[in-house]
């Protein structure tokens, strides 16, 4: 039985986890790249992103402009030309000063960054290429309006990693709260009890929570609405199980009804879980 369900909790967070399985399909939300651009104060510019392939979902070489549409500023793109060879997708962007410019749907895997600033007629290019590292990128550029070129350095990773683990604290310690709050109120207070619920809830809560995390990161948001339910069920049914097996052995006379107990506390933190989903 202890197999059976360590295969079971291995499959699910490496369906979670692996980035290549797409659970939608062409439905739903898509990846995206956000750059966050410092060091530009008082400078309009164009901002694009080429790609190592000639396409990427609906963008292409050969499409038409999509953006701040200017046929002259998509010229100017269609001419430059790219020592490493990396393609122009007619996809881009005017930005101002310390801007924020987002691809939403079907950015490059991998890509160049490269800035026009029409006031100079001049390029800005990144030396290397950088690519998506999940499914909501997001990456941080210092650079001054006078360099040459964008630097390896001055690009870093900038995604919410701290928001990420708050939301994973949180899951763990609302969820304990709630189950430990459930069990007093309906008298499962001697110590035995609690320690049962305390570590089934510790471990069976680290493992969900844990994996919305790893859904959100490699998936998007609505994946973990997506795949809660069905995790919620698992727990529910190692919960069950534990119940069923200690709470007897803890108190052999009573009807402790241990698969009520934890189908209502699975519900009670499935419920505050979407809460705070919608919080972070």
């Amino acid at each position: 039985m202890k197999k059976k369900w360590l295969l079971v909790f291995i499959a699910v967070f490496m369906v979670l986890a692996y980035p290549g399985i797409n659970a939608y399909a062409d439905m739903g939300p898509k990846p995206s790249v956000t750059i966050s651009f410092y060091g530009l104060e008082g400078k309009s510019y164009y901002v694009t992103l080429l790609s190592k392939t000639s396409s990427t979902g609906p963008w292409s070489v050969d499409g038409e402009p999509y953006g701040d549409v200017s046929e002259e500023i998509a010229q100017k793109f269609r001419q430059y030309q790219d020592p490493d060879g990396f393609y122009f997708l007619n996809y881009y962007k005017l930005c101002e000063e310390n801007d924020i410019f987002e691809w939403t749907y079907h950015p490059p895997q991998e890509f160049k960054i490269l800035l026009y600033f029409p006031d100079e007629d001049r390029f800005l290019a990144s030396k290397s290429s950088y690519e998506r590292y999940a499914f909501d990128s997001y990456f941080k550029v210092e650079v001054s309006s006078g360099a040459i070129a964008i630097e390896e350095g001055q690009v870093v990773k900038n995604y919410d990693y701290l928001n990420e683990a708050l939301e994973f604290l949180m899951r763990v310690a609302v969820t304990l709260a709630i189950e430990i709050g459930l069990a007093l109120l309906l008298k499962y207070n001697k110590k035995e009890y609690l320690k049962v619920i305390g570590f089934t809830n510790l471990g069976t809560q680290t493992f969900l929570s844990a994996a919305v995390v790893l859904s959100t990161y490699f998936h998007g948001a609505l994946s973990s609405i997506f795949f809660l339910p069905a995790l919620e069920i698992i727990v529910f049914i190692a919960e069950a199980t534990v119940y069923s097996i200690f709470f007897k052995k803890i108190n052999p006379d009573k009807n402790s009804h241990p698969i009520a107990f934890s189908f209502l506390a699975n519900l009670l933190s499935f419920i505050a879980g979407l809460f705070i989903y919608r919080l972070f």
